[in-house]
Formats: structure tokens, sequence, C-alpha cells
């Protein structure tokens, strides 16, 4: 789909009335349609489980875990479960998930234990007790019930009705990308108030122009030849925003909340810098050095400190 189609389509159901409903229903649709992808968000899960293992002596077993953002797919959500989490928290601004999702993502998995196994060491047997006793649900309270999960949605990311220090990880699967910037640092605010001290974080942000997902005919970085204003104006929307934060900004957002940042794995296409490069950048990104503004996806390892 042309990328201005798109943005001009998303402008226009933002202004219309009951906006939100509308968008939550067309979505419904299209992902009534489709599987969840499984494989598609099974690996950057398991990637995320092996950093957290590897590089931060992070056990699922017994743990506290929740997700902001969750969406429609709650494929990283099951894995934690399947590995032991002693408790999963799903948080989302708006109520996507059913139990039709969470029946369909199951279902997907059960066919994947396999690699799951392979992939994680988890005891086989084990991951096949535990995918049948969600099998046996018949309602979405039956599934959080089976899978130890509760769901919080719709709520606000940054005033979360969670005790404080209650859980040891915090994690989002491209999500803060679509968060505006002046709301970004409460969010991660209150991600540090509710985790442990020595608590940890993992977030794969998406720093692509998403509407080059979807359009082959613009690169992943299209949208930092725009000002503020004209992108704003022009392009971005509620339904579907933007904010075009770069790995730096993230960085500093990630340690202004009191992070420790403990690995950073930066993706960026060359090529895509020498575009920048040559063809220059919008304004508001020009202090920022073109292989820096070039990368369009991060990996995030982040750790609460201890103490103050």
């Amino acid at each position: 789909m042309d990328w201005r189609l798109k943005a001009y389509g998303y402008k226009l159901l933002s202004a219309l009335p009951f906006s939100d409903r509308l968008d939550r229903a067309i979505k419904g649709i299209l992902a009534s349609g489709e599987r969840t992808g499984a494989d598609l968000n099974l690996t950057p899960a398991i990637k995320m489980v092996h950093r957290l293992g590897q590089m931060a002596g992070f056990r699922c077993e017994g743990a506290h875990v929740m997700e902001i953002g969750c969406g429609w797919s709650p494929v990283p959500a099951l894995l934690f479960y399947l590995l032991g989490a002693g408790e999963i928290t799903l948080q989302d601004l708006n109520r996507f998930l059913s139990a039709r999702r969470f029946a369909d993502t199951s279902a997907q998995l059960a066919d994947r234990l396999d690699r799951i196994a392979s992939e994680t060491g988890a005891d086989p047997d084990e991951l096949g007790r535990k995918i049948r006793l969600l099998s046996q649900a018949r309602s979405m309270e039956d599934f959080l019930v089976r899978a130890n999960m509760r769901y919080l949605a719709p709520s606000d990311a940054s005033r979360l009705p969670l005790a404080d220090g209650c859980l040891d990880l915090v994690y989002s699967t491209c999500v803060l990308e679509h968060v505006r910037k002046d709301d970004l640092a409460p969010i991660l605010g209150e991600t540090a108030r509710v985790l442990a001290p020595g608590g940890l974080a993992y977030h794969i942000v998406d720093l692509s122009d998403h509407f080059s997902h979807s359009d082959p005919s613009i690169h992943r970085l299209h949208f930092l030849r725009f000002d503020q204003q004209t992108w704003e104006k022009r392009y971005n929307s509620r339904l579907l925003h933007q904010n075009r934060l770069r790995e730096p900004d993230m960085v500093r957002l990630f340690e202004e909340a009191g992070f420790e940042i403990l690995h950073l794995e930066s993706q960026a296409d060359p090529k895509e810098a020498e575009v920048l490069a040559a063809s220059g950048l919008a304004p508001e990104f020009q202090g920022i050095p073109a292989q820096k503004a070039a990368v369009h996806l991060i990996h995030a390892l982040l750790r609460k400190p201890e103490s103050d």
C-alpha cells in the first residue's frame, strides 16, 4: 500500500467519532482472518530469554514479569508461562486480547514445542503438560487463571495498579516507538518503580518508518526527511503514532529513568546511512551522526540498581 494513502487514512480515521472503537473493530476483523504469526513473534521472544539468562542471570522459574503493550499476540507471555514464570501481568492501553486469540496462539505454540525445548533447554514433557492445560480453557478468564496471568486493559502504563518493587522483569516488543515523547519518561519511571531492586527490563524498539513495512518503495528511514511540523500535520496520527526517536534518545530516556544499560544491540543498514548522509536529514535530526540516526532496531537490556 502506498505510504501516503495509509498515512492519510489513519489521519482521517483518527478524526472520526468513536475512532478508537472503530480502529479496534477493524483490526479485530483483520486479525480474525490471520494466524498470530507465532514464528515471527517467537524468534525475538526466545532471543530475549537467552539474553536475560546469559547476560543478567535471569531465571524464568517463579519470576514475576510484566509486558507493556501486549497487543493482539500473547506469544512472549505464553513463552514465559511455558518456562515457569510465577506470575505474568499483561498491560495495554486498549483491550485487544480475547479467548480466541489465546486459543489460536496456544495452538500454534503447541506445534512448536520441540523448537522451544531445543532452544531453551526446557523439559518437553513439562511443556506438553502446560500447553494441554491451556487447551482445556473455555473462556478468557479461564485462560488467565490457568496461565497465572492478569490482564490490565485498558490501563495507563504510567500509573500502574501495582506495588513498589513487585516485579522481576518488565519487557516490551515494538511498543515504545508508538508512545508520545512526553509520555515515555513517566512510563519508564513507573516501570522502575514496580521493579524490585536489581530487577530487569528488556525493550525491543522498532525505530524504522512503519509505513515502509507495507510500502517497499520507501526505505526504513524515510520519515526522517520531514521536519516535525510537516510530519505531525500531514502524516503522523493518533492511531498510528510514530515518535521518530533515535537510538541516542532512547538511551538517554533509559538512563534518566535510573536504569543501568547492561546490553544494547543496535541494528542499522550501512547503505541506509549512506542514503541519509547524501539526502540529508530534517533539522531535528541533523545533530545526530548518520550512523546513529540510521539505527532501525534496538534490543535494550536494562537493570534497576540494587540501591539508590
